[in-house]
């Protein structure tokens, strides 16, 4: 029996992103916009994909956007837009952000380009053409998942140069439970020594390798004895504990009761 699963400690709701258009073009040099406009609430993204275009924003130095790059701004703010090679490849999405949504304004960011984004990307516009409620709904929905992972290969990437191979190791952790990597091993993996990957390791996830490493095991533990008939046994077993009585013990000083009562106590 194979089970895999995913939990945060605190759910985010989806923000609220309302796409109203999605241009998709290959402009050529004779491509050159002048815009004044009034309308204050929208933002564009700006999507370059191949080719060069440069931005004129009002209280901004000039921008180009390159192949490969992603760009947010108010639209309001935008007086040019043009093509500044011989091509320029992009998509402009245009949004109204709900409450509580907010991206980085006026900042280039490479951005990897994936078939997930492309199809993201092409079910915005099918959607939108429908002219529908469900349609709109539909393309706003996955234009904040675009948007999302987006975001979440700037935070990926971050200021910390080392923020990205954490990352990679803290879904390695999670992939498998069983699989106890030590912190040497993870430090391998990170390419730097002991202490300097503990240390790194705390600034990036805010806490000790070895307690991420804890907090996972017995959060895993609590959705296995919530939502899984495996044995007590068998769940120590698949959180790669070396015996049953190490993991209640694990277990009890965490929660403060032990496996067998935390699963009567679900039910």
């Amino acid at each position: 029996m194979k089970v895999k699963y995913s939990s945060v400690n605190t759910p985010a709701a989806a923000p609220p992103v309302s796409l109203k258009n999605l241009w998709m073009l290959e402009a050529d040099e004779s491509y050159d916009v002048k815009k004044n406009i009034k309308e204050k609430s929208s933002i564009i993204a700006l999507r370059t994909m191949d080719g060069l275009g440069r931005l004129l924003i009002e209280n901004h130095d000039p921008i180009d956007a390159h192949g490969g790059t992603l760009l947010f701004f108010k639209h309001n703010m935008v007086r040019r837009y043009y093509c500044s090679g011989g091509l320029w490849v992009f998509n402009w999405y245009e949004f109204c952000p709900g409450t509580g949504f907010s991206v980085p304004l006026n900042t280039v960011f490479q951005v990897k380009d994936s078939k997930e984004e492309r199809r993201l990307g092409s079910e915005c516009f099918r959607l939108l053409r429908l002219d529908s409620e469900a349609g709109k709904s539909g393309a706003s929905a996955a234009f904040c998942l675009l948007v999302s992972k987006w975001l979440l290969q700037f935070e990926h990437g971050g200021s910390n140069p080392y923020k990205s191979i954490i990352n990679e190791i803290v879904l390695r952790l999670h992939s498998d439970l069983s699989e106890n990597l030590s912190v040497e091993d993870m430090s391998k993996i990170a390419g730097l020594s002991n202490r300097r990957f503990h240390d790194v390791f705390i600034k990036v996830m805010g806490v000790t390798p070895k307690k991420y490493v804890t907090a996972l095991k017995i959060k895993g533990a609590e959705e296995l004895l919530k939502n899984t008939p495996f044995s007590i046994a068998e769940i120590s077993d698949r959180l790669g504990y070396s015996s049953q009585f190490h993991f209640c013990n694990a277990f009890k000083r965490s929660k403060k009761i032990t496996p067998s009562q935390y699963r009567k106590k679900a039910f």
